[in-house]
């Protein structure tokens, strides 16, 4: 009989005891992140459309975007803007290469895998997910060794905040290669990019 591996590696809700968009509103009602009259019963409109198998996904994540709440500091409560998740983005590559990297030994050819290889495959990319010839040259150049605090106003977020907000992470791109061309050096998006972004979505193939 031939057996099949199957690696889940989750980024989502890994402090919560839940796994699922329904339950994470709840969450945040509880907290005080949203509304807990509008959002609950938005929230379980969408769940009964999920149910129903009628849900539109893009409703649903402009829904739940525009709620997020984040209350710190002596700044004024802020809104993210409609569309955008919690900037958790931009440091996920620089806390795997801390927490998996140095922490735990995690080989970089798995972190690699993780945050590119196995998407372009499991999405049918084409040119994505390898070094290889005919394949886009999409390149992140990390230094292993750099330490850095995570720092909002180094991202280039919508959101003034991150929850890694203060964290001294070790290793962080450097570099980074849009179909060989330079977007990022040193933590800053070039001039170039700027003027002439080039990115454009990916259809499934």
């Amino acid at each position: 009989m031939t057996r099949t591996r199957i690696t889940l590696f989750d980024l989502d809700h890994t402090l919560l005891p839940i796994d699922s968009d329904y339950s994470w509103g709840e969450f945040t009602q509880q907290i005080g992140w949203t509304d807990p009259v509008e959002f609950k019963r938005r929230n379980d409109e969408f769940y009964a459309h999920y149910v129903a198998g009628t849900l539109d996904v893009h409703d649903y994540v402009r829904f739940d975007g525009k709620q997020w709440k984040w209350y710190g500091g002596d700044r004024n409560e802020k809104d993210v803007r409609s569309g955008e998740q919690p900037p958790i983005y931009e440091d996920r590559f620089s806390i795997m290469l801390d927490e998996g990297y140095h922490r735990r030994g995690i080989a970089p050819e798995r972190i690699a895998a993780v945050l590119s290889r196995n998407a372009a495959r499991l999405y049918h990319m084409q040119g994505k997910g390898a070094i290889a010839v005919g394949f886009d040259a999409d390149l992140a150049i990390v230094d292993p060794d750099l330490e850095r605090a995570v720092d909002p106003a180094r991202l280039e977020s919508f959101a003034d905040y991150s929850p890694f907000e203060g964290m001294t992470l070790k290793g962080w791109p450097v570099m980074t290669l849009v179909r060989g061309r330079k977007v990022m050096v040193d933590g800053e998006i070039t001039d170039a990019a700027r003027e002439r972004p080039e990115g454009h979505y990916l259809f499934r193939s």
